[in-house]
């Protein structure tokens, strides 16, 4: 397998992973915000979990970038699809709980706060794939 498609599958599972654990603690932060720090703990250990494996594939991605010699266009136009998807399906499962009239203000914040962290988290391997695609062109 080329090397920028290491990178490629790293961000596939890193995106949908990290953003299935935090929209999980979304919907776990909107039953109430007591459970605030357990909510966030869950979050990162998931996130920590989830990561294991894409940071295995960058290491093998950046082994095996100097003999690459595939065509750097398809791999970033799939991270860029894969990232946007799931920084969306964050956005609107944050907006359709936040929407609701009845939600304290300090809930709202939090979740909103947890999506901006969210949203950062995910980005964070399509970043280094989007690097390493760069490396390959330039």
């Amino acid at each position: 397998m080329d090397a920028l498609y290491y990178f490629v599958l790293s961000a596939v599972i890193a995106t949908f992973g990290i953003g299935w654990a935090v929209r999980s603690a979304i919907r776990d932060l909107s039953n109430g915000l007591e459970r605030r720090e357990s909510v966030h703990t869950k979050m990162f250990i998931k996130v920590a979990a989830v990561e294991a494996i894409p940071i295995i594939l960058i290491v093998l991605g950046f082994i095996n970038l100097a003999d690459s010699t595939a065509d750097a266009m398809l791999p970033l136009i799939i991270v860029g699809a894969v990232t946007f998807l799931n920084v969306f399906m964050i956005y609107r499962t944050s907006a359709d709980i936040t929407s609701d009239p009845n939600i304290a203000k300090d809930l709202k914040a939090a979740l909103t706060t947890l999506s901006f962290i969210g949203i950062m988290l995910v980005s964070t391997i399509p970043i280094v794939a989007v690097v390493a695609s760069l490396l390959v062109i330039g």
